[in-house]
């Protein structure tokens, strides 16, 4: 697995602010983000009793700025209305 590099986390986070500062709050609350072959596209994870963005690498380098923005903050919303909660046997 391979981090996010400090640069991109400091970018991605002044764009976040401007979408909106929740956004940008749990960004900096997160783990950092990782790039993972074995992730299908992105998705969200539990680490450190704390949650982490893990994306694919391809799939990240094929989208554009718009879209990696709104992929974080879809990640963000499963958080936000407690979806990691529900019982993936229901």
């Amino acid at each position: 697995m391979k981090n996010l590099s400090k640069k991109d986390r400091g970018c991605i986070g002044l764009k976040l602010s401007s979408i909106n500062p929740l956004f940008y709050g749990m960004w900096q609350s997160f783990e950092p983000m990782v790039f993972d072959e074995e992730a299908e596209s992105a998705e969200l994870e539990i680490v450190n009793n704390n949650f982490r963005i893990v994306a694919n690498p391809y799939f990240w380098k094929n989208c554009g700025e718009t879209k990696k923005l709104f992929i974080i903050c879809h990640e963000m919303c499963h958080v936000l209305f407690g979806h990691w909660l529900i019982n993936p046997n229901r």
